[in-house]
C-alpha cells in the first residue's frame, strides 16, 4: 500500500432463513472495497460452523479458508458461494456463521468487516403409525396368528424406530417374520416417508387357558419427534374357545364282527365249564 493509502473493506454474508438436517445450505459472500485506496493482501474467512461440513466454496476461494484475494480496488466486489452440509442428526436449534475480511492497508471503518447470517433449523417430525389385525377368535392348545404394520406418514424419515409386542399371558411365542425373527423388541431401522413394513407373528394358545380373551397390544417408538404419537400403538381382542370335545373314533365293520365272535366263543367256553362241573 501506498504511503497515506487507506481503504474502506466491508463484507456481507447472507442465506437462508432456515435449514433441514441432512439437507446442504448455501450461503453468500460479498467483499467490497469502498475506497478510497486500493486494498492490498486481501484474505478473506469463513470458518464452518461447528457439526456441519463443508462441501464446497465457489471460485475465486474454491481451495476453501482462509482465501487470499490479492489485491482489491474500489469498486471491485466479489462474491463468493459457499455450500455447507448438514448432518441429519443435527441437533441445534440455529447456525450462525460468521465470515471475515482484512487486508495489510489500514480500514477507515473496520466494523464492517465481518458478517454473520443466522439460519435457523428445521425439526424433523415423523408420523410413526401401527396397525394390528388377528383372528376374532381362537382355541386353547392350538396357534393363533396377528398381523402387524408399521408405517410412517412423514413428512420426514423416522429414525430408530423399534417395535414391540409382549407376548401376552397365558400364550407362548412361536415365531416372527422378518425382520423381527429373533423377537421383540425389534429394531426396524429408519422408515422411509411413505412406507410400512410388514411383519406376521405366531402364538401358542395354552392347553388350558380358560374362556375368555387374549388382549394383544403392539407400539413402535422413534428417536424422531412423533406430531401425533397416539397413533403409535395397536390393540387385537381375540375371543378364546375351551378345547373342542375328542370326536368319536368309529369301530370298523369288521372289528365289530371279530368282538362278536370273540363274545360267542366265551360264552360257549363258560358253558362248557358248566357242563364239565355237572
Amino acid at each position: 500500500a501506498g504511503i497515506g493509502a487507506i481503504a474502506d473493506l466491508a463484507i456481507v454474508k447472507t442465506g437462508p432463513a432456515t435449514a433441514r438436517p441432512g439437507q446442504n445450505v448455501s450461503y453468500t459472500l460479498r467483499i467490497e472495497n469502498v475506497g478510497p485506496s486500493a486494498a492490498v493482501d486481501v484474505v478473506v474467512d469463513d470458518p464452518t460452523p461447528a457439526g456441519l461440513t463443508l462441501v464446497s466454496v465457489g471460485a475465486p476461494c474454491s481451495g476453501g479458508f482462509p482465501c487470499a484475494l490479492g489485491t482489491l480496488p474500489p469498486a471491485t466486489p466479489v462474491t463468493v458461494e459457499v455450500v455447507f452440509a448438514v448432518p441429519a442428526d443435527y441437533a441445534a436449534a440455529t447456525i450462525v456463521n460468521t465470515a471475515t475480511v482484512q487486508s495489510t492497508t489500514p480500514d477507515a471503518d473496520p466494523s464492517d468487516n465481518a458478517s454473520s447470517a443466522t439460519t435457523a433449523v428445521d425439526t424433523l417430525v415423523a408420523d410413526i403409525t401401527v396397525s394390528k389385525t388377528g383372528p376374532a377368535t381362537a382355541v386353547a392348545g392350538r396357534t393363533v396368528a396377528y398381523t402387524i404394520v408399521v408405517g410412517n406418514a412423514g413428512p420426514d424419515a423416522a429414525a430408530d424406530v423399534v417395535l414391540d409386542d409382549p407376548t401376552p399371558a397365558g400364550l407362548s411365542f412361536l415365531s416372527a417374520s422378518a425382520p423381527c425373527a429373533s423377537g421383540f423388541p425389534c429394531a426396524l431401522g429408519t422408515i422411509a416417508p411413505n412406507t410400512a413394513v410388514t411383519l406376521t407373528t405366531q402364538y401358542v394358545v395354552a392347553a388350558d387357558h380358560a374362556a375368555g380373551q387374549i388382549v394383544n397390544t403392539a407400539t413402535a417408538t422413534s428417536t424422531t419427534p412423533d406430531p401425533t404419537p397416539a397413533n403409535n400403538a395397536a390393540t387385537v381382542a381375540t375371543a378364546v374357545a375351551g378345547q373342542p370335545p375328542a370326536e368319536a373314533v368309529p369301530v370298523p365293520a369288521t372289528s365289530r364282527r371279530v368282538l362278536l365272535l370273540a363274545a360267542l366263543a366265551l360264552v360257549a367256553l363258560a358253558g362248557l365249564r358248566i357242563s364239565r362241573r355237572q
